[in-house]
């Protein structure tokens, strides 16, 4: 067939017809053939056709269609009129003329913004897909389609594949409890590697108890953050309370917690556990736990009696025994080394006592009298006085806080 004309019809430019041409089946009179409908079929298919009954093809015209390229859309001369061989059917069809067709620029390896202004600089439109590559980086056009070298009409659509970066990896989910070494393996099987810290919990050691971005989405070999724990957390037992202090110690104890013991009066039997501090909370594998256990019924009075030493035979002592309101209970002095105290009917479990061992000192001097320096500011031996005096030393002292007994 014969392409068109170098001056294109416009789109409502009317066919001229030359001759008439009739129906392949149709036999050849005097009067010429008769032509065939061509209409919805491909222009390649039809110029052996009309070649067959003696006549030529000439495509007129191109038009934008929803029919595939190269499909007959009108036909200059209408089936069943007749022209004489060798008549020219002009045609109208599908598709973009050849002349419009412009090159496909490469955009592969270029970044998508300069991709875009490169194609769109050609006169075609931009589609972008996206998609993950191991090696070729976030951003660079990966495959183009048409390719270079193809062939395309202006503001045809080139679509563009962008590299979106390496795969991504969902970081999963099911990690916690595990041990750290199972949780490790795991993660390098999908392509992750990662890191430990570890921190303190109740949890069994090496087990894990946390995960960063757990669920999230990451690119291979992204390094996930493991808390991985010490194993040095208890839980300090929450029913302690009305138990013997003896029970409360070994099951403390046995947690690896330590014991710290504070009594106090209460209308329970002695050593019945009233608090525990922390109870319920996770405390420190060592950590020292309070225990309050009843020191018994406060009782209604208190007795204190005891023997101190100190001084020396010949000191002479002073005592006071004071309550917990530091009112003076009881006094007393003596002499020796030991002082013996006692006294009942105390109203204050605790107190404080003071005792002193003092003795006397005696020191002797010599001095000169006034009348007896000679005028050149000597003294003669025999002219001086002797002067003796005496002070109260202390030799030795007790002073503390004490408890007082029930009685």
């Amino acid at each position: 067939f014969r392409g068109g004309n170098n001056d294109r019809p416009n789109n409502d430019t009317e066919m001229e017809q030359t001759e008439t041409v009739g129906d392949t089946e149709a036999e050849t009179d005097e009067f010429g053939i008769e032509m065939i409908s061509i209409e919805g079929q491909l222009v390649e298919n039809v110029e052996s056709t009309l070649s067959d009954l003696g006549l030529k093809v000439n495509i007129k015209e191109y038009k934008k269609s929803t029919q595939p390229d190269g499909t007959i859309l009108e036909q200059s001369v209408k089936a069943g009129d007749k022209v004489a061989e060798g008549t020219i059917i002009d045609v109208v069809v599908a598709g973009v003329d050849p002349r419009d067709m412009v090159n496909i620029p490469s955009v592969l390896n270029l970044s998508e913004n300069n991709a875009k202004i490169a194609l769109e600089n050609a006169g075609f439109k931009v589609n972008i897909e996206r998609k993950a590559h191991n090696t070729v980086a976030k951003g660079t056009v990966i495959s183009q389609d048409p390719k270079q070298g193809d062939k395309a009409a202006k503001d045809t659509y080139v679509t563009i594949v962008v590299s979106d970066g390496k795969p991504k990896v969902t970081v999963p989910t099911d990690l916690v409890g595990k041990d750290v070494m199972i949780a490790g393996a795991q993660l390098s099987s999908v392509g992750l590697g990662f890191v430990t810290e570890e921190v303190d919990s109740s949890v069994a050691k090496g087990v894990v108890t946390k995960v960063d971005g757990a669920g999230s989405q990451v690119e291979a070999n992204y390094t996930v953050k493991l808390y991985v724990s010490r194993g040095n957390m208890v839980t300090v037992p929450n029913d302690l309370t009305g138990k013997t202090l003896t029970e409360a110690e070994k099951k403390l104890k046995d947690l690896g917690l330590a014991i710290e013991v504070a009594r106090t009066n209460d209308s329970k039997a002695k050593d019945t556990v009233l608090t525990v501090d922390g109870a319920g909370t996770e405390k420190k594998v060592g950590t020292k736990i309070k225990v309050t256990v009843s020191d018994g019924p406060k009782p209604s009075s208190y007795k204190f009696s005891n023997t101190y030493t100190g001084g020396t035979a010949a000191s002479t002592y002073v005592y006071e025994l004071k309550d917990a309101n530091g009112a003076v209970i009881s006094t007393g002095s003596g002499i020796g080394t030991s002082v013996s105290i006692s006294k009942t009917g105390i109203t204050t479990s605790s107190g404080s006592l003071t005792i002193t061992w003092t003795e006397e000192k005696t020191t002797t001097t010599t001095v000169p009298s006034d009348e007896d320096v000679n005028q050149d500011g000597t003294v003669d031996e025999n002219d001086v006085k002797t002067e003796t005096k005496t002070e109260t030393v202390e030799v030795g002292k007790v002073t503390e806080s004490v408890n007082f007994t029930a009685e």
